[in-house]
């Protein structure tokens, strides 16, 4: 499991990083967030002041952009894991 974990969270090309796919969520994961506070009557000082219009625009825009890199950050992390030595992606037997 600690492997999974690891093979999830750190970056394939960059190890020093957090992975792509990682990233991505976040982006994903803050604009629902405010959406789900904003549902429940909590508002953000920072979007208070504009339009819900807009602020329903940009928590879309937010997680549509989060959904992409999520995406392209597990697919790159496949097939970069796949095109690895054996004994150093995830998916190989030790």
């Amino acid at each position: 499991m600690r492997k999974f974990i690891n093979w999830l969270v750190v970056s394939s090309k960059h190890p020093e990083e957090f992975a792509l796919t990682v990233k991505g969520f976040a982006i994903t994961f803050l604009p629902l967030l405010l959406f789900i506070l904003r549902y429940f009557g909590v508002d953000n000082p920072e979007l208070g002041s504009l339009p819900e219009q807009i602020q329903s625009f940009i928590i879309l825009v937010g997680g549509v952009i989060g959904g992409v890199v999520t995406a392209w950050g597990l697919i790159r992390k496949i097939v970069i894991s796949f095109q690895k030595p054996i004994g150093v992606g995830f998916f190989d037997t030790e």
